[in-house]
């Protein structure tokens, strides 16, 4: 699983609000070592993949809820993290 991980970038969302009330977000405040798979098509009936659309591997112990995960010019909201050896971050 080691040889599959990439360097990501990620962003956090502040508790600050900007003028129109949402959440602001931090540019690239960070890389994380993940390995993504897509899990939309996954035969496996899983209540925590119902809303995910990609899993990661990671061993980084930070990552909650608060992050966005930049992959592949896409913006990944981390819904879920799965903590353990490897925390199994659902997006």
């Amino acid at each position: 699983m080691i040889q599959r991980m990439k360097k990501y970038t990620y962003s956090a969302i502040s508790e600050k609000l900007d003028e129109y009330g949402q959440p602001i977000t931090q540019d690239a405040t960070g890389e994380v070592l993940m390995a993504i798979s897509v899990t939309k098509h996954s035969p496996v009936d899983n209540p925590l993949y119902i809303d995910a659309e990609f899993t990661g591997i990671t061993q980084n112990k930070e990552i909650d809820e608060t992050y966005i995960i930049n992959y592949d010019n896409k913006k990944l909201k981390v819904l879920y993290v799965v903590k353990g050896r490897f925390n199994q971050v659902f997006m």
